[in-house]
This record gives C-alpha cells, sequence and structure tokens, in this order.
C-alpha cells in the first residue's frame, strides 16, 4: 500500500510534525510513503499532485485550523484533486490553538464531506487542541501512542479506533493555565509593537 501525506500547511510546525509520525507509525507497518506540501499547487500547478495521488491508495490530510475552517490552499487542494482521488482511502488529523479540540469539527466534516463527493473511503480523523502544547519540545506519549494505533488501523484498511481519536483530543494542560500562558504571550506582543485602535481597518482603503 502506498501513503500519500497532504500537508495543509506551508510551515514545517505542528502539522508536519503530526503528519510525518503518522507516516513514521505506517512505514513500521511496511508501507510505502510520500508527503506533498498542498502550498506548492498555487505556484507549481497541479499535476505533480494529481500524478501523485493516482499513485496512492491511502490519503492522509494533515492541517492546522485557520479561524473556523481549512486553509485556503488545502481547499482548492482538494478541489484539484477530486477526480483524482475516486477509489482511494482517506484520513485526517487536524490541530487548532484554540483550548478545544471541538473547534476541529466543522473542518473534519468538511473532510469526511470531501472524501464522499471525491468517491473515497473515509477513515475517520483525529483532532487535537493547544497548538505546539500538544506536542512539546517532542511527541507527548499519548500523541505517539494515538498515532501507532491509528497507523496499525490504516494498513489493514480500518477507520481510526476510537481510543487513538481520545487520546489524541486529549488537553495537554489545563485550559486555565493555558489561557494565562497565551495571554502573556499577547502581552508581550502588543508591548514589543505597540496596539492598533480597535476600530482599526488597515486594509480598507
Amino acid at each position: 500500500m502506498r501513503v500519500l501525506l497532504l500537508m495543509g500547511s506551508p510551515r514545517e510546525g505542528a502539522s508536519l510534525r503530526l503528519g510525518r509520525a503518522l507516516m513514521a507509525s505506517l512505514k513500521e507497518q511496511g508501507l510505502a510513503t510520500e508527503e506533498y506540501y498542498l502550498v506548492q499547487g498555487l505556484t507549481q500547478g497541479w499535476g505533480k499532485l494529481e500524478s501523485a495521488v493516482r499513485q496512492a491508495d491511502l490519503l492522509i490530510l494533515s492541517s492546522p485550523l485557520y479561524v473556523d475552517s481549512l486553509p485556503a490552499p488545502t481547499i482548492a487542494a482538494l478541489e484539484a484533486l477530486a477526480d483524482n482521488a475516486a477509489g482511494k482511502r482517506m484520513a485526517a488529523i487536524l490541530n487548532c490553538g484554540f483550548p478545544e479540540p471541538f473547534h476541529n469539527t466543522t473542518a473534519l466534516k468538511i473532510c469526511r464531506q470531501f472524501a464522499r463527493r471525491a468517491g473515497c473511503t473515509w477513515l475517520g480523523g483525529m483532532s487535537l487542541s493547544m497548538g505546539g502544547f500538544s506536542l512539546g519540545k517532542g511527541l507527548s506519549r499519548r500523541v505517539r501512542i494515538s498515532m501507532k494505533l491509528a497507523a496499525q488501523a490504516l494498513a489493514r484498511g480500518e477507520a481510526i479506533p476510537d481510543r487513538a481519536v481520545h487520546l489524541a483530543a486529549r488537553k495537554p494542560i489545563p485550559k486555565w493555565l493555558y489561557l494565562l500562558v497565551l495571554n502573556g504571550v499577547f502581552r508581550r506582543v502588543v508591548r514589543k509593537h505597540g496596539k492598533a485602535p480597535i476600530d482599526a481597518q488597515p486594509y480598507f482603503h
């Protein structure tokens, strides 16, 4: 089985680390893997991506949440590859900076709907919150376990098991502590760069 990792973020951040962690576990299961940054399609065309999708058996989307949905390049890529995805299996890993993982729910539903409309077999999704805090300096034990459990099921052509989904969704630190740290970061940014008027519209003209 050949697996294609579709990177929904142009940065080497949480999405890449999570996606590669799952790929590493899939390699341990004997699967061939490949990765593709979806933003490349916007500048280089969709030909390479379409070819990679046709050759793949399993598509894994790893993407951040932008406000309340998938990033625009990710949506454009899904539209571009829809005609080549029929008959493939598909799963997703989404991460957000909100304290609660349920903010990813709508985006996961979009992925599931895409899979249905494109003729893919939807094998489920994993949802992580608190951005980099879910990872720390390296993958936490719960995230590593969730990726291994997901990989074992995906390698057999099965949906991601509930235990993997629940482990991935667990908050790495209490919500109050996360908000305390985040507010401290915001205050430092404001002190460094100043604050704009609350009704500022810098891109209006």
